[in-house]
């Protein structure tokens, strides 16, 4: 039986990658049928940040099921390797060969790769939270839109903030190991008001001294 510590050892890459940004997604209907489609560009950048460049840190190979063209299909089995697995992760993806109009599909390869894609993906946890049908849910949908746009505001200020606890002679991490001893979010969980009170106040002499213990109980291993 899995310690619990082997558990979150095995869902640490599905964690990390079950939650979608709303703006990376797209609804999309056909007909009576209605899904939330994934910006592929967004999953390959998330692989590249994982795992490294494509070619490099992960590839992929594209084989043809022939069997499928006489019933309109184009398929490929999809197999895809990433830094440290042992054995691919292989699904299928599709496309039709024509458009709702009878013409020719010329963007079926491109469409049935990035489906297989897209699947390999899932298997590995990305966008769980997309298949698991978190995006039906309204009220779900704009707690993500809110934490992207919490994202979104620390990107633009981190190097700001950063600076500014430099100049009281910290560092973010110190600060961040701070917040948590004090079960606060760290500064990167925080909105700008919060950020600018958690500023405000390392300024003052209380918040040096809390600062000044910490470091102190760190040096003496309490």
């Amino acid at each position: 039986m899995k310690t619990d510590d082997e558990k979150r050892e095995n869902m640490e890459l599905w964690d990390g990658w079950s939650s979608t940004l709303p703006s990376a997604t797209k609804p999309v209907s056909f007909g009576a049928r209605k899904f939330t489609a994934i910006d592929p560009y967004y999953q390959i950048r998330r692989m590249t940040e994982t795992f490294g460049p494509l070619g490099t840190g992960w590839h992929y190979t594209a084989h043809l099921e022939e069997a499928m063209l006489p019933a309109g299909l184009l398929c490929y089995r999809i197999e895809l390797h990433y830094k440290g697995s042992t054995r691919p992760a292989v699904h299928v993806g599709s496309a039709r060969l024509t458009n709702r109009s009878g013409a020719v599909d010329h963007d079926a390869p491109k469409k049935a790769i990035t489906d297989g894609l897209t699947k390999c993906f899932s298997m590995l946890g990305m966008s769980a939270d997309v298949f698991e049908g978190k995006f039906d849910d309204s009220k779900y949908v704009e707690d993500m839109r809110k934490e992207e746009e919490k994202r979104r505001e620390w990107e633009s200020e981190r190097t700001s903030f950063c600076s500014e606890l430099g100049n009281l002679g910290y560092s973010y991490e110190q600060v961040a190991q701070w917040c948590e001893a004090k079960d606060n979010p760290r500064p990167s969980d925080m909105n700008a008001k919060q950020r600018e009170s958690l500023v405000n106040h390392l300024a003052t002499p209380r918040g040096r001294a809390q600062m000044e213990e910490m470091f102190n109980n760190n040096s003496t291993g309490e």
